[in-house]
């Protein structure tokens, strides 16, 4: 703006980024420092300055005489390349005299607070999806206070009901008290993350938490859930034409209950917006990971992996490991006639032909049928049954690789090696350095 546009004044900077940013000081002719956070505060510090432009003859009558109408507005700000570092408010004075400098210190201290952290518990929820990020949390916000002082505002974690009530009910041997349900909670919520989905039908509270839910989702920075809790996301329609992620178990129920939603099994979980969702139970360790080193970097996120004794951060695009057979194709008619004679001949090569001779069919009418029953081809079938096998001898045994592809039928390394980056998105041998049991034996 230039001093051409009078009475008017420069607003203050309107990214939030800016506004978050700390105190005011004025300095009006050797007068004492005025410093405040506080933007009505600064506003009247603003006024007044203006003021003293009008007055500036009786304050400062030695002072040069020049024209002076506006008030100059130095930002120190720390970051170096940002429009406002030097901006210039012009008043409504057109008096000459002196030059009255408002100062704005970065003062980070004092307009940095606490980030929320809410972990919503349902009834029937697992412990170790409420307790595994909960860890992460708490031992972020300890780290912190070590590294940088004990006044370091990092997290504020609460662990609140969804009900009225501080009873949850667990799936585990054990049940939790809390102190607050969320309606409750008044203050603004950094992130807030959900475990379980058993929540009363037909219910007045089930209701206002959905409600509330949906009210206050869009100004909330991080929502999240933890295994099945996806359906309690897409009940509140924050999923509608979303990317989101559940356990593999339930990802063709959740796919027909919920249409409108782009499932994806495979990684642990998935960011869409300020939607999170993870996959398996263990996820939400590797979802809060994920949330640290956004908010403090890597390097934090790591000492707490190592604290946990865990995997640093699993990647969101690695792929769950659950079985690569699901119930609808093991429990096939087809499947359990044939089922322990292709355990028998696994080693050996198990065409179409083959296979549709030991149940007394053609080939053709054979592939026709299995098709339709499980959903798969049989070559397909028996390609996952090679890699469950696998699997299970990398884990529980200290066979070499070589070995493994050969009694499992995968032709050689290479091939088990192609295989198992299809199925699994990783080699057979980070598999097993992975998963490999400690009492593993021959």
């Amino acid at each position: 703006m230039t001093e051409g546009h009078k009475g008017k004044v420069r607003p203050p900077p309107a990214d939030a980024h800016h506004l978050q940013r700390p105190g005011t000081g004025l300095n009006c002719f050797g007068a004492p420092k005025f410093a405040t956070n506080n933007k009505t505060q600064f506003f009247a510090a603003y006024l007044l300055c203006c003021f003293a432009c009008k007055k500036d003859r009786a304050l400062a009558p030695k002072a040069p005489k020049r024209p002076i109408s506006f008030c100059e507005l130095i930002a120190n700000s720390r970051e170096k390349h940002t429009a406002w570092q030097k901006l210039y408010n012009f008043c409504h004075c057109r008096h000459t005299g002196q030059l009255v400098l408002l100062k704005y210190q970065t003062k980070p201290h004092m307009t940095q607070h606490r980030k929320l952290v809410v972990l919503v518990v349902l009834p029937d929820s697992r412990l170790l999806t409420m307790a595994g990020p909960a860890d992460v949390f708490s031992f972020a916000q300890s780290m912190l206070a070590a590294q940088k002082g004990p006044n370091f505002q990092s997290y504020e974690l609460v662990v609140a009901s969804a009900l009225p009530g501080n009873h949850i009910r667990m799936n585990s041997a054990a049940d939790l008290l809390v102190t607050t349900s969320l309606l409750d909670i008044k203050r603004p919520i950094d992130t807030l993350i959900i475990t379980g989905h058993n929540l009363p039908k037909n219910d007045p509270d089930t209701d206002r938490f959905y409600r509330w839910l949906q009210r206050k989702a869009p100004s909330i920075r991080r929502v999240a859930s933890v295994c099945v809790a996806t359906y309690v996301l897409a009940r509140a329609g924050l999923l509608h034409n979303k990317c989101a992620t559940t356990h593999w178990e339930r990802y063709e129920h959740f796919q027909q209950t919920f249409p409108d939603v782009k499932v994806d099994t495979t990684p642990f979980f998935i960011k869409d917006g300020n939607i999170y969702t993870a996959g398996g139970v263990t996820s939400g360790l590797d979802l809060a990971l994920a949330m640290v080193e956004e908010d403090y970097g890597r390097d934090l996120a790591l000492q707490i992996a190592r604290k946990l004794v865990i995997h640093l951060k699993r990647p969101g695009n690695q792929k769950q490991f659950g079985s690569l057979l699901p119930d609808y194709e093991l429990n096939s008619n087809l499947v359990l006639q044939l089922r322990p004679w292709i355990m028998e001949h696994i080693a050996e090569d198990l065409p179409v032909d083959r296979l549709a001779t030991q149940v007394h069919m053609s080939a053709r009418n054979f592939a026709r049928v299995f098709l339709k029953e499980t959903g798969i081809t049989p070559a397909k079938f028996i390609e996952k049954i090679r890699v469950e096998l696998a699997r299970n001898y990398l884990e529980n045994s200290s066979l070499a690789l070589e070995e493994i592809a050969l009694k499992c039928g995968l032709g050689g390394l290479v091939s088990m090696r192609r295989t198992f980056l299809r199925h699994l998105e990783m080699s057979p041998g980070t598999y097993r350095s992975t998963f490999r049991t400690v009492l593993a034996t021959d």
